[in-house]
């Protein structure tokens, strides 16, 4: 499943260079890296499509922070769609022992991962879905509740927070014990979105947070302009 037969052209244009220290900013290394997964597309082996193309993708890997234990039995690469974003693309790492993991290929293009506040935000936020999922199902709203405009296929429908969800996580810290540690642990998603929530070492923090956010929470409707926009004071 592919439709390119070689390495994309821009990958052979003497004006984009394949190696990610030639470029000077984080900008830069993230556009160059998406030029590449784009320009391959969707694949069930990317050592199929070339050799070059392989090795461009494999150089870009071991950037990643966790490179040794992300490339450890590796067999290929393969590109599936983004299970989140239907145009986005998902790097996948095809194992000798037949598993098969994802990787980030933004996390790549810089070398730097997640900090451990950000994967608990990250992992507290997809612990509450089923509460968002279940207020926007039932909500009958029609409009956005900042803009007053209709929702259309356009404008897009997503769940707001009214106090924004990165206050209830700080207050939510605030309550535990001091001094507060961030779990260390993650499980993957069964989901297929390649996305991580707290390991099943930490069941009691994230059941803590859940039954919390049901009692402070208060959730809205809104456009995607309005919700993108918001901004802490």
């Amino acid at each position: 499943m592919h439709k390119r037969g070689t390495l994309p052209r821009f990958c052979l244009d003497d004006r984009m260079p394949s190696e990610l220290h030639t470029f000077h900013t984080d900008t830069a290394r993230k556009n160059y890296v998406r030029s590449v997964i784009a320009g391959i597309g969707l694949c069930t082996s990317i050592k199929a499509v070339s050799t070059d193309a392989f090795e461009t993708v494999l150089a870009i890997v071991q950037n990643h922070p966790e490179a040794t234990a992300k490339l450890h039995d590796i067999e290929d690469f393969y590109i599936t769609k983004n299970a989140m974003n239907g145009n986005g693309y998902t790097l996948m790492i095809k194992k000798t022992t037949g598993n098969a993991i994802d990787v980030s290929y933004i996390v790549s293009a810089t070398g730097k991962g997640t900090s451990m506040p950000t994967v608990f935000h990250n992992c507290l936020r997809i612990s509450i879905e089923p509460q968002t999922r279940k207020f926007k199902d039932g909500c009958t709203d029609k409009i956005c509740a900042m803009c007053s405009k209709d929702f259309t296929k356009d404008t897009g429908c997503e769940v707001d927070h009214v106090k924004f969800f990165a206050e209830i996580v700080e207050e939510f810290i605030a309550m535990q014990a001091a001094p507060f540690a961030y779990p260390t642990e993650t499980k993957e998603c069964t989901d297929g979105t390649c996305r991580y929530r707290l390991a099943d070492a930490h069941s009691d923090l994230e059941q803590a947070f859940i039954a919390y956010h049901a009692l402070v929470a208060t959730l809205r409707l809104t456009c995607k302009k309005c919700n993108q926009k918001r901004k802490r004071s």
